[in-house]
């Protein structure tokens, strides 16, 4: 009885020492007025307005970011274009029943109220090389007997004529990249089925003459674009449809020799 009472007493110092030293450690007590952070629920913000299925006006309203608009003359959450203003604050505005226009950012004005234009122009254009033939280019593969002029756009017409352009790709400089037919009136291409690796290609133009070596020979998706991608280098890629296989297309790619 008297261990049994030692052990009790042992247990009830510890137990004490400890509550005492989570107390001292975990002083919950709070000032006077304490300052919590504000509430983030979107309806307390925005009075249960918000619009989870669409668009927002405060989805717009981020003051940290202003995406180089105009901030002068402003009345509302878009200016006399009909412009989105991004990053301003509009006051009185109700979300629930603001539209958005389509933003033409062609003519973005610049946070000192002016305004810029840029017309791109590459460095050559159809009309730079067209022959007076409506061609723009002869391209060959000697090994296998391919030889054909080259018309602008990939369609029925300029295939029926020669091999096709894709409009888009390079002309000269780039990845000039080339569509023709493997069989019936018109099989420009028909040869291209026999190319190989480490087969040249001739491709001539009136600003010269540049030569490939081929890199690349294989079946793709007729959805795959990747191949038309620029790579930062002067290449040329051949495309032309595989018998009875509508879903696949013959792809040949050649970078240009130094």
């Amino acid at each position: 009885m008297k261990r049994l009472l030692s052990t009790a007493a042992i247990v009830f110092t510890v137990l004490a020492g400890t509550v005492s030293a989570h107390a001292a450690d975990y002083d919950i007590s709070t000032g006077k007025d304490p300052q919590y952070y504000q509430s983030t629920s979107y309806e307390d913000h925005y009075n249960a307005q918000y619009n989870y299925a669409g668009e927002n006006l405060i989805d717009y309203q981020i003051p940290e970011i202003t995406f180089g608009l105009s901030q002068s003359s402003q009345a509302g959450p878009a200016n006399a274009m009909g412009q989105i203003q991004y990053g301003l604050s509009v006051p009185g505005s109700q979300p629930s029943s603001t539209t958005y226009p389509d933003v033409d950012y062609s003519s973005v004005s610049m946070p000192s109220g002016g305004s810029f234009e840029y017309t791109y122009r590459p460095e050559l254009t159809v009309s730079d090389l067209q022959q007076s033939d409506g061609s723009i280019a002869t391209i060959s593969i000697a090994r296998v007997g391919l030889s054909c002029k080259v018309y602008e756009d990939a369609s029925t017409e300029s295939m029926a004529k020669g091999a096709g352009h894709y409009a888009g790709s390079g002309l000269w400089t780039g990845n000039v990249c080339l569509f023709g037919h493997n069989r019936g009136n018109h099989p420009y291409f028909n040869a291209l089925k026999r190319v190989k690796i480490g087969d040249t290609v001739t491709y001539k133009t009136n600003q010269g003459t540049r030569t490939y070596t081929v890199t690349y020979v294989g079946n793709i998706s007729s959805t795959d674009y990747t191949m038309l991608n620029e790579m930062g280098d002067n290449r040329i890629t051949l495309f032309t449809c595989i018998a009875n296989q509508p879903s696949l297309r013959l792809c040949v790619q050649a970078v240009e020799c130094k």
